[in-house]
């Protein structure tokens, strides 16, 4: 009798503890899902393994969302042909094809080489959309060191003074002897108005011992044509210097 109840209680402890173990180790796992329920959370939206995520709409690279810190700058990069990225692998085991987008993917974590990093300055210099800033200086040995062209009505070239009264040109051009500051030839020719009282629209001035202040010529008609809208002036008034005869 003795060794029977010695071995039930013996039976019984081992129960008791095996129970305790149990009620701690459920206690501990369920202390820790609650303490991990951020991760968790994140994880199941995680694509399954080998699956990359789906692209987030404006999103240009697979592997770069454009939550990422950095996605700003690679958009513009890529909007401006700077960079292209790793075209997707239809069901390859790397940069798989994303339906409906397959966009390529950046590597952002992969290291840059050197020749890589040519291309990239190369590239940048060549593609310069919009430059904001204070200054921008270009400098080449090319025949046109700077070519700008549009398709629109609007101006190719457009300079602006802001602030009144700071003796600032709009445009400026600049050129050493024999050679010209500026040259407009072809469609209507060149325009030039004024709105302050007293400047003209177009002044000129030379400094040449031979040259004229203005050389207008024509190959076909009138060399110079001038006219008024009110008739309390002359369409054209020649001067004389001072101490001249008439």
């Amino acid at each position: 009798m003795r060794h029977t109840i010695a071995r039930t209680n013996l039976g019984i402890l081992w129960g008791l503890q095996a129970g305790g173990i149990a009620l701690l180790v459920l206690a501990i796992g369920s202390r820790g899902v609650d303490g991990a329920a951020a991760r968790s959370t994140a994880a199941a939206r995680l694509p399954a393994a080998g699956q990359a995520m789906p692209a987030t709409p404006g999103q240009d690279f697979q592997d770069v969302a454009t939550s990422d810190p950095f996605y700003t700058y690679l958009h513009n990069l890529k909007a401006a042909n700077i960079v292209s990225g790793y075209a997707c692998q239809p069901g390859g085991p790397n940069d798989p094809c994303v339906p409906p987008d397959n966009l390529p993917y950046y590597h952002p974590g992969v290291a840059v080489s050197r020749l890589q990093m040519t291309k990239f300055i190369d590239n940048g210099r060549r593609n310069i959309a919009d430059a904001v800033g204070t200054s921008l200086t270009i400098s080449g040995t090319a025949y046109n060191t700077l070519s700008v062209t549009t398709t629109s009505g609007g101006s190719a070239i457009v300079g602006e003074c802001l602030t009144p009264n700071t003796a600032c040109y709009a445009v400026s051009g600049g050129a050493p002897a024999g050679d010209y500051a500026g040259y407009f030839p072809g469609g209507r020719g060149v325009y030039a108005g004024s709105q302050d009282s007293g400047h003209a629209a177009l002044d000129t001035a030379a400094s040449g011992s031979t040259a004229y202040g203005v050389n207008a010529s024509s190959q076909v008609y009138r060399g110079l044509d001038a006219n008024r809208n009110n008739t309390a002036f002359f369409s054209l008034y020649v001067d004389k210097t001072v101490g001249e005869s008439a």
